[in-house]
């Protein structure tokens, strides 16, 4: 292969000598390097600088080349290189040396490759050092010469279900997917692992074959350390054995616990009332969460020199530069944003949308030709596995979307989401939920005490938490179906006021004590014409389906249907027919359905409110093994605490026993970050006229406990 010997041994080019003295600095990182140099003799030193630290990543002796990486990349060097003994290197002009890599791309592509293999290195100095606790050059170096780089394209397999464990991985970028079998022993995608993260390492311990299968979800460079290296690094580390312990049992007792963070977004705007400030926009939202980059056509042509370098194919000379110059900003940020416009050339299109994790297709309401066009370059040119999400962009003062369901089937994409132009709010929303930093609030059954989530969302609201996504059961679908359709705090009490007391129309309990026609029609009033795909803040409910005792997710289709089906309490309210089956109240088998946000990965953060009775009904006195109604009715209006139990206490208990029993491992596993429980004692099942007390109640009792919260944590963001 063609190195750079033919560029630096061309007499036709303006090259100089410089010679230096030990401890000088040939480039320093951060600066603008305005030429390409080659170590003629002695050696250097580079130096990566990372969060105030300073670290050793490798050596270059005579033939090495300084310099290619800004050279292809542009920007400022990255790293500081310095002479360990007196030197001598050849220079060349940037200018001069672009100008002849133009003409022999060859060896253009050569350079590129050795500058990638370094920009990675780097990366992999810094991972390691962080994994094994130390910032020691020399320990660090020694662990690198242990490891390899392993680079796979998007769709790439970098093991199998069954293989035999020979090696762990390290991720340095891009994506993997993890593939098995779930519960039902289905094959799903378990979880995706990012930047940082290791893979393989359970298989080492346990000396059994591989136990899922992984892929690269994107082009992906991870670090290889193979099974013998590993236990050296294990013996000669214990901070390691430390980081990777707790890295095998999180993954044991919190199986969701690795949410889904997405370093690299692409933002394609088709809507007419759109633009690339939007995209700006997006990432000015994340701003509290990391560092952020906007990567446009214009950044790129700007950052590279040269008009139209965005747009360079993969057969192009300035390819490589290109291929670099991304490389290197996603490894610099926490968050790399894309832009991409429907009229930009192919080869820029499919560039950015093979290099996100996720793409957001912003569109408006009701599409004309022209904008299905425009869509459907997109989604034709975006690749088969990264989650595809449409973002309806409404006129300022839209009061509710209409029709999403058929849009989202139109476009083909996995999800929708809806926000208004010049709502900072639902910009910042849709940017934390597509790059899995939402917040997900999560609402419990509880009958009647569950007015007390009006008072959480009170709190919630006045201290600034946002709400990104909702997911509920019973009592909590009720109510957090307002939240997910706009209505703000006070409203929602209101609401709540006026469709609750009066509700209960008792029937001959044939099939249940109440008729539930009062019900269903005050849930029609306020959720009537709503579908899942319409609301503004994600929703997702919970019932039972009686027919196959299963938990049965509500995500798509009318809201009515499923929030009467979450909230059809066994025995107190008919069950809901759907198809074949019927449907009862979610809390019977997931009465705080944390799990449901926790899988979706799309929340970085979990509140969940628990209003369930803490213990069940106890006995006060032993009354026998029969009961006679009328006694027990003498006993409940007389003076004193009656002997028996209520009815509505029991049923309430026994609805939710099994899932109580769930309930704490779940809260666990699923990484939840706040668990209110208000003490609601006092308040019966079915005590629906106790709204606004009630509320009040959750308000007072929760709002000291998330200001507490929010002071260890510095804020929601962090």
């Amino acid at each position: 292969m063609p190195t750079a010997d033919l560029l630096f041994d061309d007499p036709s080019l303006p090259i100089a000598t410089l010679a230096l003295s030990t401890g000088d600095v040939l480039v320093e990182a951060g600066s603008a390097p305005v030429s390409l140099s080659r170590v003629v003799s002695g050696g250097f030193e580079a130096i990566v600088h990372d969060e105030g630290k300073a670290l050793r990543t490798g050596s270059l002796g005579p033939g090495d080349v300084v310099g290619e990486i800004s050279l292809f990349a542009g920007g400022r060097a990255t790293a500081t290189v310095r002479a360990t003994e007196p030197s001598v290197v050849a220079t060349i002009p940037s200018d001069a040396a672009r100008a002849w890599l133009d003409r022999h791309p060859e060896v253009g592509e050569t350079l590129a490759a050795e500058g990638r293999d370094r920009i990675d290195r780097n990366q992999m100095a810094l991972l390691l050092a962080d994994l094994l606790g130390t910032d020691d050059a020399t320990v660090v170096a020694d662990a690198l010469g242990l490891c390899e780089t392993v680079r796979l394209a998007a769709g790439g397999v970098l093991f199998e279900e069954g293989d035999v464990a020979d090696a762990a991985y390290l991720v340095v970028t891009g994506r993997l997917g993890v593939h098995g079998l779930d519960a039902d022993g289905e094959r799903v995608e378990l979880r995706r692992l990012g930047r940082g993260q290791i893979i393989g390492e359970t298989g080492l311990f346990e000396r059994r074959p591989r136990s899922a299968t992984v892929t690269a979800i994107r082009d992906t460079v991870t670090v290889r350390i193979g099974a013998p290296a590993f236990e050296e690094l294990l013996t000669r580390h214990p901070a390691l054995m430390i980081r990777v312990g707790r890295q095998v049992l999180t993954r044991m007792i919190r199986p969701h616990a690795e949410r889904r963070s997405t370093a690299v977004l692409a933002v394609a705007v088709t809507a007419p009332n759109g633009s690339l400030d939007l995209v700006r926009s997006v990432a000015e939202s994340l701003l509290d969460h990391g560092s952020v980059t906007v990567v446009t056509p214009d950044v790129v042509d700007a950052e590279l020199g040269r008009a139209g370098a965005f747009a360079a194919d993969a057969g192009d000379v300035g390819s490589p530069r290109l291929t670099q110059y991304l490389h290197e900003v996603e490894i610099r940020h926490d968050v790399m944003v894309v832009g991409v416009r429907p009229a930009d050339p192919v080869p820029w299109i499919r560039r950015g949308l093979s290099l996100a994790d996720r793409i957001l297709v912003v569109v408006s309401p009701d599409p004309d030709r022209g904008e299905w066009e425009a869509i459907s370059r997109i989604t034709s040119s975006a690749p088969a596995d990264t989650t595809l999400i449409a973002v309806v962009l409404h006129p300022a003062g839209t009061e509710r979307p209409h029709g999403s369901a058929d849009l989202l089937a139109r476009i083909g994409a996995d999800d929708i989401l809806h926000m208004r132009v010049g709502s900072i709010a639902e910009v910042g929303r849709v940017a934390r939920l597509a790059t899995g930093r939402g917040v997900g609030l999560v609402l419990g059954g509880g009958g009647a005490r569950g007015f007390a989530h009006l008072g959480v969302y009170r709190a919630l609201v006045e201290l600034g938490v946002p709400i990104d996504t909702v997911a509920a059961a019973s009592i909590g679908a009720a109510l957090g179906g307002g939240i997910s359709i706009g209505i703000g705090p006070d409203q929602a009490v209101a609401s709540a006021a006026e469709s609750f007391p009066g509700v209960l129309d008792y029937t001959i309990p044939v099939v249940s004590l109440i008729k539930a026609e009062r019900l269903t029609r005050e849930i029609d009033r306020v959720y009537g014409g709503w579908d899942f795909e319409d609301v503004w803040v994600p929703f997702r409910c919970v019932s039972t389906n009686l027919t196959t005792s299963r938990v049965h997710l509500h995500d798509r289709g009318p809201l009515p249907h499923a929030i009467r089906a979450s909230l059809a309490i066994p025995g107190v309210m008919p069950p809901v027919p759907s198809g074949d089956d019927l449907l009862v109240d979610g809390g019977v088998l997931d009465n705080l359905p944390v799990d449901v946000v926790a899988t979706e990965g799309r929340c970085a953060t979990i509140i969940a409110v628990d209003v369930a009775p803490p213990a069940g009904p106890a006995a006060r006195e032993d009354y026998g093994l029969s009961v006679s109604g009328w006694q027990a009715l003498k006993a409940n209006l007389g003076k004193g605490r009656s002997a028996y139990p209520k009815l509505t206490a029991v049923l309430m208990r026994s609805m939710i026993v099994g899932s109580m029993r769930h309930r704490d491992d779940l809260v666990a596993e699923s990484g939840v970050d706040l668990v209110l429980q208000p003490d609601m004692r006092g308040v019966g099942l079915l005590d629906f006229d106790s709204v606004v007390p009630v509320a009040d109640r959750g308000y007072e009792l929760s709002k000291p406990t998330i200001e507490a919260w929010l002071t260890e944590r510095g804020g929601w963001q962090r």
